[in-house]
């Protein structure tokens, strides 16, 4: 262990650790609002991203990684295996590189070297400037799917205020709600074609003309169950390959997000199987309404 010679006492690898104890509430975000969350804590994932500290105990461990592996009368690690840590390794843009378990950015004499990271409630930044000999750690109760960059930017301040520049508007923290909002008007879509989809139902069978026929069968029954199927497959298949993420991780990190998911798919599954029974069954559902209808008016039932 590491945390004994770095007099980390208030650090943890499981929760139930007496040092765990007075851990802070961790939050997610719902929407516009951040809601109290007591994650899963997964043993197997403890070594990338469930280690529990705080930021006191968390400066000693960046007093070694700044000091050649010693912290105190300890040495955690030689010099020569702490340089291995921080040396460029996999390219990741012109200026940065990953190394072992950090990230090393920026020119000879004003280089960088960072790490951060997330679980379902709660975020941490890690930031060297080796060339200043500044460590800057920040622990943040919250984690956020959409505004990822306002818990980030708050390190890069902090880092300026040290080294003596003016803040700039790029040091506040980029707070949007479009997300929200957009996640928001995703819900709209099914509703509105239900609302639509219910009045063409409608009047197709006022005019008698349901159950359809011929190509009329095509354009009002099979094509519009494609699209209604469409947004299931979008949702549980296109979504998360497109963002990399699985659905199970998406459920957790963004509660929302999987919960519009949910109800794209229970409104456009519930729509499709009820329209097409609306569609081939009008006389079904008409039975009771229509029983008294005078004799000339039965030609807009016509017999399937």
């Amino acid at each position: 262990m590491i945390f004994a010679p770095l007099q980390m006492g208030h650090s943890a690898a499981a929760l139930s650790d007496p040092a765990a104890s007075d851990l802070a509430t961790g939050y997610r975000n719902w929407l516009f609002w951040p809601v109290a969350f007591t994650a899963p804590y997964p043993r197997g994932t403890t070594p990338s991203g469930f280690l529990i500290s705080s930021a006191e105990d968390m400066t000693h461990y960046l007093v070694a990684q700044l000091n050649g592996g010693r912290y105190g009368n300890h040495q955690l690690l030689s010099p020569q295996g702490l340089a291995t840590l921080h040396t460029p390794g996999v390219k990741l843009s012109p200026l940065s590189s990953y190394g072992m378990g950090w990230v090393i950015q920026g020119q000879p004499g004003a280089t960088e070297i960072w790490h951060n990271g997330d679980v379902s409630n709660f975020h941490a930044n890690l930031l060297l400037l080796p060339d200043q000999h500044i460590g800057i750690v920040i622990l943040v109760n919250v984690s956020s799917a959409y505004n990822g960059a306002a818990l980030n930017i708050p390190i890069e301040g902090v880092a300026a205020i040290l080294r003596g520049e003016r803040l700039t508007a790029s040091t506040n923290p980029p707070v949007t709600i479009i997300p929200q909002l957009i996640l928001l008007a995703t819900l709209l879509i099914p509703i509105l074609w239900i609302v639509g989809s219910t009045l063409s139902i409608r009047r197709w069978r006022q005019r008698g003309e349901l159950p359809p026929r011929g190509r009329k069968r095509f354009w009002r029954l099979y094509l519009p169950l494609v699209i209604e199927l469409c947004p299931v497959g979008l949702a549980w298949l296109l979504f998360p390959a497109q963002v990399q993420t699985p659905m199970a991780t998406i459920a957790l990190f963004a509660p929302d997000v999987f919960f519009v998911i949910v109800t794209l798919t229970v409104l456009s599954l519930g729509w499709a199987i009820a329209r097409s029974f609306f569609i081939l069954h009008p006389r079904r559902l008409l039975k009771d309404r229509y029983t008294n209808l005078p004799a000339n008016e039965e030609q807009y039932f016509p017999q399937s």
